[in-house]
C-alpha cells in the first residue's frame, strides 16, 4: 500500500503544480487563502491545456 500512496502523492503534486508555482511566486501563504488561489489557477491552467489538446486532436 505504501507504493500506491507514493504514486498518488506524486500524481497529486503534478496536478497541483501550476497553482503551487503561482502561489510561491506571489508569496501567498495558507493564511492568505492559498487554497482558493491555487484552485483558481489550476482550473485555468488545466482547462487551457485541455482546450489546446482538443484543438490539436480534432
Amino acid at each position: 500500500m505504501g507504493h500506491a500512496a507514493s504514486f498518488t502523492g506524486t500524481l497529486t503534486s503534478f496536478f497541483l503544480l501550476p497553482g503551487d508555482i503561482v502561489c510561491n511566486v506571489l508569496g501567498v501563504e495558507k493564511a492568505n487563502n492559498r487554497d482558493l488561489l491555487r484552485m483558481l489557477i489550476n482550473s485555468f491552467a488545466w482547462s487551457f491545456i485541455g482546450a489546446v489538446a482538443v484543438i490539436f486532436l480534432v
